[in-house]
């Protein structure tokens, strides 16, 4: 049959995405040109279809990681001039899903990961991003004093190894201070404001808060 024809030996994209095996088996003439046709497209989300593996291979946790950070900090480049944001998108053109959406992969990207270009490139796009932010005046206003202590230096998200992101109100603490207190005192803060709101908006709490 013609969907039979011997098109060689590859690698098998779901066997890479399931096992991280990069083994190359035989393959038909139609299947060659479905991985040849489509390796260039981010088709597969790791976190949905094997989160598993960011555990069992260290190359695409530290790409993982790396990813995280440009998303973070891809943030204050889109919200600076516009000049800067056209220079980001430049760079990164054509795959703007690499900080926006950072467990998709295409299959040449991760053939990229286990050869290490595309951590090598991931980290050229930080070391730009982030040199921008510390240089910029507008950038470096947007940094974040930890609440969880008495330090007032500015500490950004993008910071991962050092600092922790509110997951609720994104607010950026010190890791240390964090694993400390546990408490986000900007949600605490919300937190309080809206039980003493809602005690105000019904009346029977009234009735409870008179003296």
């Amino acid at each position: 049959m013609e969907c039979m024809k011997n098109g060689g030996r590859s690698a098998i994209p779901s066997r890479v995405l399931m096992d991280w095996d990069w083994r190359e088996r035989l393959v038909s003439e139609r299947g060659r040109s479905w991985i040849e046709a489509n390796q260039e497209k981010a088709l597969m989300n790791i976190k949905e279809k094997n989160a598993k593996l960011y555990k069992h291979v260290p190359a695409l946790d530290e790409t993982r990681k790396l990813r995280e950070k440009l998303q973070y900090v891809s943030m204050y480049l889109f919200t600076c001039r516009e000049s800067v944001a056209e220079d980001f998108r430049r760079r990164i053109w054509p795959k703007e899903y690499l900080h926006s959406e950072i467990d998709k992969y295409s299959f040449s990207d991760l053939l990229d990961v286990k050869e290490g270009s595309l951590q090598k490139k991931l980290n050229q796009l930080l070391k730009h991003a982030i040199s921008h932010v510390m240089g910029c005046t507008l950038c470096r206003q947007k940094g974040f004093i930890c609440e969880l202590c008495s330090l007032n230096d500015v500490i950004y998200p993008f910071q991962t190894d050092e600092t922790h992101r509110c997951f609720v109100c994104f607010s950026v603490f010190h890791k240390p201070c964090w694993k400390t207190s546990g408490e986000c005192p900007k949600c605490l803060r919300r937190q309080q404001f809206e039980t003493r709101r809602q005690q105000i908006d019904d009346p029977h709490s009234l009735l409870v808060l008179q003296p």
